[in-house]
């Protein structure tokens, strides 16, 4: 019976590279030994990631949970719905229930006061027979979006002007970038129809473009803009009061609550929010009117004004010039001073 002879370190070469590493002999012919028996090398056992190896069944329990979990799916993933739920034919979007406020920088400008008045429009003009709960969603609008402006004018009309069949009216604001409602997609066809135009100068062909995917209303004339932001100012308390902007709903009804919590200043109702209305055909900021004046000039010439498709902006033009030469003209007249008056 032969005698298997295993390599090992002997002196030379191999007791220097020992030596300058710090590791024994011993340790090293253990090392060889272990391999050529076996063809694997050994593993570390000393040492090591052993704060790792502490909660490696904490977190093994962690990724079985994990994985358990079954997420829901979010309402506009059609694609994916195990369940599909389709809305009533009443309720789809059409052109003659989808309305279109629309106006310029010549009538009114873009705050809150239009905003709301379009909404309030909207709710005096509904038929809501049969129906007790309104919800109003609103999207990322910074004129609408929780602010005591729209709260108001919520608490007025449900007040004033409100069936008497409707109890409550809920104000409903979606997470930003997670929710999309039913005006969106009216928004991504009007945008579609957009770009299939290269050329738009008049404002008329963006009212007649929208008009294709509902009805138009314009504000300013056939719609009354109110100054829904003076009145309310007035009544309601400010926004510290009762903390709008960390509230996802808010309510207004005529139910008991059983702790009453009034949003109104003190010897102030709802019924004192009267908003007188506004003028409209305002003029355009002077600058805005010249960086204008310098784009038509530079694409149709300088006798663009000739052109009776840019008759719209020259009419703007001409109205800045009458109200500069009203104040050049608004001269003071003089009036004999009674004896007792204070000239000052």
């Amino acid at each position: 019976m032969g005698l298997i002879r295993y390599p090992s370190i002997s002196r030379g070469r191999g007791t220097l590279i020992v030596g300058k590493s710090g590791i024994k002999k011993e340790r090293v012919n253990i090392v060889i030994k272990r391999f050529f028996e076996s063809g694997e090398m050994a593993k570390e056992i000393r040492g090591g990631d052993r704060k790792s190896e502490k909660t490696a069944n904490r977190r093994s329990a962690i990724h079985v949970f994990m994985e358990s979990l079954k997420c829901t799916e979010p309402h506009y993933c059609r694609s994916q719905s195990a369940c599909r739920v389709y809305l009533p034919p009443d309720l789809n979007l059409t052109k003659e229930n989808l309305f279109c406020y629309v106006w310029n920088e010549t009538v009114r400008p873009k705050s809150s006061n239009e905003i709301v008045s379009a909404l309030f429009h909207r709710l005096v003009n509904i038929n809501l027979a049969g129906k007790v709960h309104i919800k109003l969603f609103a999207d990322c609008c910074g004129d609408q979006n929780k602010n005591t402006i729209l709260i108001g004018m919520c608490c007025k009309w449900l007040e004033s002007h409100a069936p008497s069949n409707i109890k409550t009216i809920e104000v409903i604001f979606p997470v930003v970038g997670h929710s999309y409602i039913p005006p969106d997609r009216v928004f991504g066809n009007i945008e579609k129809d957009l770009k299939k135009k290269e050329i738009i100068v008049s404002p008329e062909e963006y009212v007649t473009l929208i008009g294709r995917h509902g009805t138009v209303l314009r504000l300013g004339e056939e719609v009354a803009v109110f100054n829904w932001k003076r009145a309310t100012q007035n009544v309601i308390k400010p926004p510290v009061a009762f903390q709008i902007p960390p509230h996802k709903k808010i309510y207004a009804g005529l139910i008991e609550l059983g702790a009453f919590r009034s949003v109104t200043k003190k010897s102030y109702n709802i019924s004192s929010i009267n908003p007188q209305p506004l003028p409209c055909n305002i003029a355009v900021r002077e600058d805005k009117v010249v960086s204008v004046s310098k784009l038509l000039q530079a694409h149709y010439g300088e006798n663009w004004r000739r052109y009776e498709l840019l008759n719209f902006y020259v009419n703007v033009e001409l109205q800045k010039n009458v109200e500069e030469d009203m104040e050049e003209n608004d001269v003071c007249e003089l009036v004999e001073e009674a004896e007792h008056c204070l000239s000052i």
